[in-house]
């Protein structure tokens, strides 16, 4: 007897293979569909990072210095502090922002015009700027003995210290301070800080100022500070790339801090019951917020209050992520 055996295996019908096609197609619309959703999600954290990153760094920075304002060592009063520098130096002018004589220890302007600039910066139109003056102790550097006289010509340092000729420093105790020019050309050295008058060397210092005083309100020992003025300002400025951004400036010279700043406004902590100089401020709280106004009132002003807005165009579609970002700080040394 002989068998035969038909084979069972077929080929896919055009339908069956369509069917299949189409269940492809959408499993793998569904897995780019995911994978674009993470990606657009990674970079929207991606964006809110660096603009609280860049927030976080601004509103420190500005939040320190301002509590580091209106700082002259442990003479408050300046009346009680001898200004040596000659006035008549065709370089004093560079420093009289920075003299605590003829300046305010927290200034700024409000909504400033186009075309301001700040160390050949153009500041952004609408936004405030702030200015924030006082001296930065040299804490490595102290007085050792003998301990001069008054009229003496060289105040005796701890050697190794970073103090150059024409270097302008603040001296102060409890009872009093002198601001004058170093005249020494090796105070690293020797230890030798003098305060002589007559002109400083171009060749040791291009743009010392001189001392048109000599003599010292009085002795100082060991209990001295001996600091640097110190001038900050803070604005928002265009940037090389064309975008705005944070500025800080010192003494003169800018450096970017944070980029894509679009926005920075200040409003002041006014004292009212404040007295002078001397006597100080009474209650130490804060009557009323205001924006930059004249020097009466900004001497009368013990708080900062500052509102910074960042952005980062890495969003979703080209969107911006925006954060706005607030503080409010002590001029520590109007409250202590």
């Amino acid at each position: 007897m002989s068998y035969s055996f038909q084979t069972q295996q077929k080929g896919l019908s055009l339908v069956e293979l369509m069917i299949a096609l189409a269940l492809g197609l959408m499993i793998m619309l569904g897995v780019l569909q995911i994978f674009d959703g993470n990606l657009a999600s990674s970079k929207l954290q991606t964006a809110f990072a660096r603009v609280q990153e860049s927030g976080r760094i601004a509103t420190e920075m500005m939040a320190r210095d301002i509590r580091m304002a209106d700082s002259w060592g442990c003479m408050r009063d300046l009346t009680k502090i001898r200004d040596h520098l000659d006035k008549s130096d065709k370089d004093y002018a560079n420093f009289a922002p920075n003299n605590p004589f003829e300046s305010h220890g927290v200034s700024g302007k409000d909504n400033v015009a186009a075309g301001t600039t700040i160390n050949s910066i153009e500041v952004v139109a609408g936004t405030d700027t702030l200015t924030l003056k006082g001296a930065h102790s040299l804490s490595s550097t102290r007085i050792v003995p003998p301990y001069m006289t008054p009229n003496a010509a060289t105040i005796h340092l701890n050697k190794g210290n970073k103090i150059d000729i024409g270097q302008i420093v603040l001296i102060t105790d409890c009872n009093g301070g002198d601001l004058f020019s170093n005249t020494a050309t090796n105070t690293k050295d020797s230890g030798s800080l003098v305060h002589n008058t007559g002109s400083i060397s171009n060749s040791d210092a291009p743009n010392a100022i001189d001392n048109s005083i000599k003599d010292m309100s009085h002795t100082y020992d060991s209990t001295a500070q001996i600091l640097v003025p110190v001038t900050k300002s803070y604005f928002v400025g265009k940037n090389s790339a064309g975008s705005n951004s944070l500025y800080r400036s010192v003494d003169g010279r800018a450096s970017e801090i944070v980029r894509n700043v679009t926005d920075l406004q200040f409003k002041y902590g006014v004292d009212s019951n404040y007295l002078s100089h001397v006597e100080h401020f009474m209650d130490k709280v804060v009557d009323t917020y205001t924006d930059a106004a004249g020097d009466a009132t900004m001497d009368k002003v013990i708080s900062v209050r500052f509102v910074l807005t960042v952005e980062n165009d890495e969003g979703i579609d080209g969107d911006k992520v925006t954060k706005v970002f607030s503080a409010t700080a002590n001029v520590r040394n109007r409250t202590l």
